[in-house]
């Protein structure tokens, strides 16, 4: 039997005497030959260890621990000394009351953190990194650990597993919540730059660290390089993960003092079908593929607008779960009626985009999980800020938005199908020619300090470990741009283009700017909003809902006029058809992206530009609280954080009696009160009680927990 053989022959359930033969042939090459390929064919033959006699099945067993996979290696009467001892090494101590059983690649990476080593970790994704830190962190003596992720998705996720796991220690993700003794940061790269009290790290993790990694579609790279910075020189050990790269010049690796480890190591496998289909057609395909493929299916899309094409053409008989059919109505009653969203979710299909609150985000991955939603259809943000898998991918398009994608992304959306212990192999179908196998080159830009880097990343390295050819360039910076670099480096996050775009409007006409940012009232009143648009504009770029100037004051007004209520927003826009966006997921985002980050950071920008070219007094009025009004979206207090806890804004404002946010100090008394409703007593649906339940599980601190 050939491996192709083997493969097909394990696509469906096989005979006894197939299953034997292709497991004699993973021990073939386990021993002799292609380990990866032995470890592909003994993940495949596992897949159908329910049918193996008990002659097979302690094969199997035997090759699990041959081949260091103690996760799969089932105890019995029949398991040897020798793998009994091996299964409790490989059983971290604080989480063996999980049953957690690592892999021996997992094992050699936490052995390195153990004997202090720091390490850059690639892996695939189905290696298990995250059991890698909780293991480590919950058994070590660190008093302070920050662990850096790139979206606020990735943070809520990491923050509840490290709640669960790693119980001895407070967990902090705002900037204003007091630590006690022993904390650990979750944080993203902007927050952790904010936070002041880094200094004293023990140990610190950078997730996803391929995205220092200077890349056209991510303008985030300087935040988290100015982030990674900051934690380096507190001296602290390190772990970096993330997915299977190409290399990491050697000299880099030397320079940080860390061990490289880069692995293939997989515990799932992963069958290809490739079927070219046109572009037009692939969203109908998609949909017809869903159907046939059932439970546990993820649909990558390139846009939310090729997701509603995909939507559209699903049919209407699809097999509905009660949660699910809750879930739509309650999207429908809080959002919008003609929501295409409510309407897949009505099908049994949940969504998942950039566009959504982050809290329904959350609730259509977790019904998804639980088999409550049969599908879920994506974009790019699935890969970003979800750490879940499928045991059916259908991969409709080669491109994110308009651009394809590379074969590190590709790599990274095939790595979504199959889990560990659940779906062992998982069916990937590709609708659209995949990118040729070129892998992606991680560099560390404000450590190596290329000539590539940008001038935004340029003007971020610190002067003590500045090359002089950095030295230099940042001298150069300093001597073309009409503004202070100090000042650039205070902006960081924004271009510095478009920062000397903002100052000479503003030399232009000094009056105009003093103007719109004087507020007497300590805020500024519906024209004053008109007239920093055009400045802010300038800072922030368009969106899909804000494309102009007048667009974006426009909507900041009527933002504030309906205190951030997105359904009262749409119905006004229906009402005003030209004037504003009519598309309920272009208000979303402007509220996501454009309310809560790049607005607030903006007009902190505009004030200090603004006093550096003389066009404001030394002592302005502070723009500070109409920053926090605008990254709180005009709500109640607390109410925009508790969204990245799971709680949506509309079930906040339906316990806002209960709740009381605005006699609150502090986040953490928030989230005490939260703790303490009782769901069965409160005045809301089945629905918002079971989302009520997930939000107090996530926050509810194991007993002993110095936060309570």
């Amino acid at each position: 039997m050939s491996s192709a053989e083997a493969r097909l022959a394990l696509s469906e359930e096989p005979s006894l005497a197939s299953l034997t033969s292709a497991s004699r042939l993973a021990a073939r090459h386990l021993s002799f030959g292609d380990s990866d390929l032995g470890r592909d064919l003994l993940i495949r033959c596992l897949e159908w260890r329910h049918i193996a006699d008990a002659t097979v099945g302690d094969y199997l067993n035997h090759l699990c621990a041959m081949s260091g996979l103690y996760p799969y290696v089932e105890r019995s009467a029949a398991t040897t000394l020798r793998d009994r001892v091996a299964i409790a090494l490989h059983s971290p101590a604080t989480l063996r009351d999980r049953g957690i059983v690592f892999h021996t690649e997992q094992a050699a990476v936490l052995g390195a953190l153990e004997r202090g080593e720091s390490v850059i970790l690639s892996a695939p994704t189905s290696f298990g990194k995250s059991l890698i830190i909780d293991a480590f962190v919950a058994g070590s003596d660190f008093n302070r650990v920050a662990v850096v992720v790139p979206t606020l998705a990735l943070l809520d996720e990491t923050r509840r597993r490290l709640t669960a796991t790693c119980p001895a220690f407070q967990v902090v993700t705002h900037t204003n919540q007091p630590a006690h003794d022993k904390v650990i940061y979750v944080l993203t790269a902007e927050r952790a730059t904010a936070m002041e009290t880094l200094g004293s790290l023990d140990f610190f993790v950078i997730d996803e660290f391929y995205k220092l990694t200077a890349r056209a579609e991510d303008d985030r790279v300087p935040a988290l390089n100015l982030a990674f910075q900051k934690l380096l020189s507190t001296k602290a050990q390190f772990l970096m993960i993330g997915p299977k790269v190409a290399e990491i010049d050697p000299g880099v690796i030397r320079l940080l003092g860390a061990t490289w480890i880069h692995t293939d190591v997989t515990t799932v496998a992963a069958t290809v079908i490739e079927e070219p289909t046109a572009d037009l057609e692939r969203p109908s395909r998609a949909a017809a593929l869903l159907e046939s493929y059932g439970d546990s299916t993820v649909v990558f899309c390139k846009s939310q607008a090729q997701i509603r094409k995909v939507v559209e053409a699903l049919p209407e008989h699809l097999p509905l779960h009660e949660p699910g059919a809750a879930f739509a109505d309650w999207l429908a009653t809080n959002y919008a009626e003609d929501w295409y969203v409510a309407r897949a979710v009505a099908r049994g299909v949940g969504i998942h985009h950039a566009r959504l609150p982050r809290a329904v985000a959350h609730h259509m991955v977790r019904l998804f999980n639980r088999g409550d939603l049969r599908a879920l259809i994506v974009t790019s943000s699935f890969i970003e800020g979800v750490n879940t898998r499928a045991k059916n991918l259908i991969i409709a398009d080669n491109k994110i938005s308009t651009r394809k994608y590379d074969y590190f992304t590709y790599a990274n959306i095939v790595g979504r199908a199959g889990r560990m212990k659940q779906h062992l192999v998982g069916r990937v179908h590709i609708l659209a020619p995949p990118p040729s196998q070129t892998l992606f080159e991680v560099d560390f830009p404000i450590v190596t300090q290329p000539e590539s880097m940008s001038d935004e990343i340029a003007i971020l390295v610190d002067a003590d470990v500045a090359t002089s050819a950095t030295i230099e360039r940042q001298r150069q910076i300093a001597i073309d741009s009409a503004l202070p670099i100090d000042l650039l480096r205070d902006n960081s996050g924004m271009s510095i283009r478009s920062q000397e775009a903002v100052a000479e409007r503003i030399t232009r006409d000094p009056r105009k700017f003093l103007r719109a940012m004087t507020w007497p009232t300590g805020q500024p009143n519906s024209a004053q909003v008109k007239e920093l648009a055009e400045y802010l504009f300038d800072l922030t770029g368009g969106s899909g809902a804000a494309k102009t100037p007048k667009q974006l004051g426009a909507l900041m007004n009527m933002f504030r006029h309906h205190a951030g209520d997105p359904r009262a927003l749409y119905l006004e826009a229906l009402e005003r058809p030209g004037e504003y966006p009519v598309d309920l997921e272009s208000i979303l985002e402007f509220s996501r992206q454009y309310l809560q980050f790049k607005l607030p950071n903006a007009l902190g920008a505009l004030e200090r530009i603004g006093q550096v070219v003389g066009a404001l007094p030394t002592a302005p009025p502070s723009t500070g609280a109409f920053a926090s009004a605008l990254e709180s979206q005009f709500q109640a207090p607390y109410t925009s954080s508790l969204e990245e806890y799971g709680l949506p804004t509309p079930l906040s404002r339906r316990l806002a009696p209960q709740l009381s946010l605005a006699s609150h100090s502090s986040l953490d008394e928030v989230l005490a009160t939260i703790v303490g409703l009782d769901t069965v007593n409160l005045p809301i649906s089945m629905v918002e009680a079971d989302m009520l339940r997930d939000v107090q599980e996530g926050i509810k601190p194991n007993l002993g927990s110095p936060l309570w």
